[in-house]
């Protein structure tokens, strides 16, 4: 697991959006089905669960979809103490419309009570993010309803939200905190690092000679056909966040990922890292901050010539949908440490061209937390040497083969 972390500080005003796309439009739509209703509720020693059964909107109607209504499980934790009274945290979760009622012991639901707990703010798990066919919406609809829950119970109403995501729960992440800058202050993105959709998926082709196993789905639809269609660069236009760069000004960025996704590679951002940094106001560097208390290199190294692949499981060969393991180990790795003055320590990380396949690396600092916590902090990741496997695809060329 390996964090990218990049503090967005704005100089002067920043007053709205520069620009109004399609989904700003279909967000800020009122829809009439918007509802909640408290269903259950959970008195635990240091804060209480209140299960929402949460309406987040319509989407077309039953000629189109078998249910069009579509209802989430809105787990809020208030802790007994609360010391943010102004703030939330709403982590985007997923789950189906069958699951049981949420309990406090079920995974995510403790993981944002305990944030709740240890924050003393309200914590948030949103459920059934994506449940097919599409689900858009729904996590600015959420904060509504927060609000409006707080407000009916008296409770301090939180005005600022960090959310958190993962996979495409990451994207909504990214969309979340693109299209409602008022109120999300804070974003995690979890794994979903495929900024810059169209020039990421050529990186990922010319990577892995072909495609994931993971896109096994969106394969079969013929989707990896379009990656050069007009269409998915109108589309990115209105979904893909890099569209939505300098929206990004004002908001704290954490981007978690796995060095061995089956999903996404580990340099995506290198396509969109800098752009990001420059359409939110450039590089700004702290020198009152805390100092490290250690950093540490990783490195790994790829099991052949054929792929630039560190993932940790691959498409079976003779099944291209199912996964095999791929045993691509992140080892530790010594560095160096020269300390230039009392607030500037430089880290150095000296990896040689390997005589065959790829090597990836990256530095990890860590940085004290409150309570005896640590902040691990990370580069991005590089990979030497500079080259692919094959070359890139074009057109229909771009339907290829599952890996």
């Amino acid at each position: 697991m390996k964090v990218l972390f990049i503090l967005l500080i704005a100089f002067g005003l920043y007053i709205g959006e520069s620009f109004q796309t399609p989904l700003d439009d279909y967000v800020r739509a009122p829809d009439s089905h918007f509802a909640w209703k408290v269903i259950r509720t959970y008195e635990q020693l240091e804060y209480t669960l209140y299960i929402v059964n949460f309406t987040s909107q319509q989407w077309l109607d039953e000629t189109f979809s078998s249910r069009p209504i579509w209802w989430h499980y809105l787990c809020i934790s208030v802790p007994a103490k609360i010391t943010r009274p102004d703030s939330a945290f709403l982590l985007i979760d997923g789950g189906g419309n069958g699951d049981d009622i949420p309990k406090p012991e079920d995974n995510f639901v403790a993981l944002t009570s305990m944030f709740a707990v240890s924050a003393g703010s309200i914590g948030i798990d949103l459920q059934q993010i994506p449940n097919q066919p599409i689900r858009f919406m729904a996590a600015v609809r959420a904060m509504d309803a927060v609000q409006e829950f707080a407000t009916k119970l008296s409770l301090p109403v939180p005005k600022k939200f960090v959310v958190g995501g993962a996979s495409k729960r990451g994207w909504t992440t990214w969309t979340t905190a693109a299209v409602d800058t008022e109120r999300v202050v804070g974003a995690v993105p979890i794994v979903l690092d495929i900024l810059n959709l169209q020039a990421n998926l050529h990186h990922h082709y010319r990577s892995l000679a072909g495609w994931t196993f993971a896109f096994a789905d969106y394969y079969q639809l013929n989707i990896t056909k379009l990656t050069d269609s007009p269409n998915l660069k109108a589309m990115g236009a209105i979904v893909d966040p890099y569209s939505y760069l300098e929206r990004y000004r004002n908001t704290k960025l954490l981007q978690i990922q796995s060095a061995g996704d089956e999903f996404f590679l580990p340099d995506n951002e290198l396509l969109f890292w800098n752009d990001l940094q420059s359409a939110t106001g450039g590089t700004n560097l702290l020198s009152n901050g805390p100092k490290p208390i250690s950093a540490i290199g990783y490195k790994a190294r790829t099991l052949n010539a054929k792929r630039r692949d560190f993932r940790l499981v691959i498409g079976d060969p003779n099944h291209p949908g199912k996964a095999i393991v791929n045993p691509v180990f992140w080892l530790t790795q010594a560095i160096g440490q020269q300390v230039v003055n009392s607030t500037k320590t430089v880290y150095t990380l000296t990896i040689a061209n390997p005589l065959e396949g790829w090597e990836g690396f990256f530095i990890q600092v860590n940085f004290p937390g409150p309570q005896g916590t640590a902040l691990e902090l990370t580069t991005e990741t590089l990979i030497i040497p500079d080259t692919y496997p094959t070359d890139d695809c074009s057109g229909d060329g771009c339907y290829g083969t599952l890996v």
